[in-house]
Order: structure tokens, then sequence, then C-alpha cells
């Protein structure tokens, strides 16, 4: 509902083969660097991205009130949970195999084979659990790694990865102090960015974001008039004209 996806990514949209019906979906998430790449190869310029993300970890947790060692020691081991969650994550190759990822199984057969999470008691509190009866595991061995690191990490970090999650997805709607060290990292360290951009443009980038449709009815009705939208229709219908003509004129094309 607000945006923070700890764990795991979960949806309910259209089957991709039954495309008339809805079916909840579950695909690997919830880890704070870009994918599993960036946990687990020795590349030293890789290698210094990820100690910088905790140092970035920490700097956070700073300025949710820990101490400067405590914080160190909590972003270590989101490091080492992420870590785990990341080696049995799918690599950004394998993510276009779509096939290998439409898993379809029964709510039954998935808590039987996942038992530790507690997958009734969250659709449960989801208000679903009466009507899931079918999910698509996109990536199951991701799945089989959360049943596992579910019974072996102490609950107290799994309370600090959560508040991770929430501070770090919320963080650029905070104060200027998170804002601005959020983007040292992913703005900075991550993309190559110098300056974080004006307010006012991210205020207008979220507002596009969250009620883009809205705003382009609008605009549309201020600035696209019934006169304006003939002289790109015409101009659409030359274009295809156009590419229908060369297509048909060139040999190489059956």
């Amino acid at each position: 509902i607000i945006g923070v996806k700890p764990m795991f990514d979960f949806g309910i949209g259209a089957d991709p083969k039954a495309s008339t019906e809805n079916i909840t979906t579950l695909n690997q998430a919830g880890i704070g660097l870009p994918d599993m790449d960036y946990y687990l190869n020795p590349d030293p310029s890789i290698k210094k991205i990820r100690e910088q993300y905790m140092v970035h970890v920490a700097a956070m947790f700073r300025l949710m009130g820990e101490s400067e060692n405590q914080a160190k020691i909590i972003a270590s081991k989101i490091f080492e949970l992420e870590k785990q969650l990341a080696e049995k994550s799918m690599t950004r190759v394998q993510l276009r195999d779509i096939e290998a990822q439409y898993n379809k199984k029964t709510l039954a057969d998935f808590i039987k084979s996942n038992p530790a999470f507690g997958w009734a008691a969250y659709f449960k509190a989801l208000g679903i659990d009466t009507k899931v009866t079918q999910l698509i595991i996109g990536q199951p061995l991701f799945f089989a790694r959360i049943d596992e690191v579910v019974k072996s990490v102490p609950v107290e970090d799994w309370k600090n990865y959560l508040r991770w999650n929430l501070i770090s997805s919320t963080a650029g709607k905070l104060s200027d102090n998170f804002i601005q060290e959020r983007f040292n990292f992913y703005g900075t360290v991550l993309s190559g960015s110098k300056t974080l951009r004006p307010r006012w443009k991210r205020v207008i980038q979220q507002s596009d974001m969250s009620l883009g449709d809205l705003l382009g009815q609008l605009y549309v009705e201020k600035y696209f008039s019934a006169d304006a939208k003939k002289k790109v229709n015409v101009m659409v219908d030359n274009l295809t004209a156009s590419f229908k003509e060369r297509i048909n004129t060139r040999e190489w094309m059956s």
C-alpha cells in the first residue's frame, strides 16, 4: 500500500496464460542493491560499492537515533541478511526468461513447501485469505531461501531489516538530512548524479507518478483542443501512409 517491499514483492494481476483471470503473484525483492551481482561479485569496484552501501545504511540508522557503533553493527547484519536473499535471486539475464518465472501453485501446496514464513497469516492480514487459491511464484528458489532465513535469522535482526526497508523506501518524503543521505548513495554512488534535483522538480515528478492520468486529463482539457487533435490525427495518418509505402517497396522485407 505504501510502496515498501521487504523480502518479496506481492501483487495481483492478470494471469499471463489466462488473461481474463486475476491471480496473486510473488516475486523476489527485499535487497537494497540493484541485483545479486552487487552482493557476490568479487570485482574491486563492486566491492567498493558494497562497502559504501553499508556506510549508507549505518548513516541512515544514525539519523534514526542509533549510536555510531550500533548503527554499524545493524548495517552489517542487514547486509548479511540481504546477501542471503541475493544468493538465491535470479540474475538480470535469468529474469528475461518469462516462462521460467511462471510457476503456478495452489496456496495449499505453496504453504506446504514453504511452512516457516506463515503465509496463511500473511494473506489473512491482507484480507484476502479466502480469495487466494492459486499463486504464481516467480522464483521458487528465492522463496525457499526466505523459508530458511526466517528460521535462522534472529527476530531483532528482522526488526532492524524492516525498519531499514521502511526508512529507505520513504526517505524521499522525510526531512532534508534523510533525503540527502539517500541521494548520496543511490543518486551519486550508484547513478553518478552530482546534484540533487530541486525540490519543486521532485514534487512534480511525484505528482505525475501518483496522479499521471488525472493530470493528463486536465492538461488535455486546457491545451489540446478538438482542432489540435484533428491536426495530430492527420499527421499520424500521413506517417502511417508513408511507412506503408516504404515497407511495400522494400524488396528485402517479406
